[in-house]
């Protein structure tokens, strides 16, 4: 049986953030998980994601802006919320980007995702 959950790419290179947030989204989406960059493109390729969070702080990923210009030429039609803890130049952020802090809320985390899964509920 299909999962009726939409799908959401986290890439994130640490294992417990990685777990915090796929049990903290387990409700909304179906988390799949990359641990590197070469790992997110393949799966990129493979499924059509609704959600992006990528962790711009990847060792060996491109510059923040390639990683970004990546996901979007890959899955044009996915919400991409960028989950960092360092300062990024990313100002102004491209169309259809999110930028949110390391460390962050999980409650702020789940609204985010919420409101780009579904924008009626005005998280987004």
């Amino acid at each position: 049986m299909k999962d009726p959950r939409p799908p959401l790419l986290l890439v994130d290179d640490h294992p417990g953030v990685r777990r915090l947030i796929q049990v903290a989204l387990r409700d909304l989406a179906a988390v799949d998980e990359a641990p590197d960059w070469s790992t997110a493109v393949a799966l990129l390729e493979e499924r059509d994601y609704r959600v992006v969070l990528l962790d711009l702080g990847l060792p060996g990923a491109p510059t923040p802006v390639s990683m970004i210009q990546a996901v979007q030429a890959r899955r044009p039609s996915a919400a991409v919320v960028v989950i960092t803890g360092r300062d990024v130049a990313l100002s102004p952020l491209p169309p259809g980007v999110t930028l949110l802090g390391k460390p962050f809320d999980i409650a702020d985390l789940r609204l985010m995702v919420a409101g780009v899964l579904d924008p009626g509920t005005g998280g987004g």
